[in-house]
């Protein structure tokens, strides 16, 4: 079994869809949502999860990951804490849409100040030096957002070459990695996130 270990708005959706692309791998997502059942069935060493450093925190993890492989994503700290805040707004009404699809759109993205990225910045730390110090991983991939998308927004794969070092960790053949998800383009007005 591996694991995706990350904070949210870090893109392990589009990480789970890449590396369930490939042949071998099986990505079931995220399985400890807050509310639902507890998925504790015993997984392959070719299947894996998502599971937030706030899953981890408040033990939702507790016993499923010993001794299993963990990616860990980490993604930019201001676009992360940006995208968490698009998800806070999300959430409170004030944005519709939900940034990934399979259909390229337009987003207008609401103002957010530069003091609630700073909060958001150190709390995504926190909980990322807490998690990892609760959970001691001792087999450990370390991968970011920016390898995985190089700064393409249209097309959505790693090259079997960008693919190698995380396939390997795995236990796979190196393939090149497909998704069908698409990153939302944001409109910004009057932001300070620029």
């Amino acid at each position: 079994m591996w694991a995706i270990v990350s904070m949210q708005r870090a893109g392990t959706h589009l990480l789970i869809s890449l590396l369930d692309s490939h042949p071998v791998l099986t990505g079931y997502g995220e399985v400890l949502r807050m509310g639902e059942p507890e998925f504790r069935r015993e997984l392959g060493e070719n299947e894996g999860i998502i599971v937030m450093y706030n899953q981890i925190i408040r033990g939702d993890a507790d016993g499923l990951l010993e001794g299993v492989k963990i990616i860990h994503l980490t993604r930019n700290l201001g676009d992360n804490a940006y995208s968490w805040a698009l998800l806070a707004r999300r959430g409170e009404g004030k944005l519709e849409y939900w940034p990934v699809s399979h259909e390229i759109q337009e987003v207008k993205a609401p103002r957010i100040s530069l003091s609630e990225i700073e909060q958001r910045k150190q709390k995504i730390l926190e909980y990322q030096r807490v998690a990892m110090a609760r959970l001691k991983p001792s087999r450990v991939f370390e991968i970011t957002y920016e390898y995985i998308c190089g700064g393409n927004r249209e097309i959505l794969e790693l090259s079997k070459e960008k693919a190698a070092p995380m396939l390997e960790f795995l236990g796979v053949e190196p393939v090149k990695l497909t998704t069908g998800l698409r990153k939302a383009r944001y409109i910004y007005e009057n932001s300070d996130r620029l």
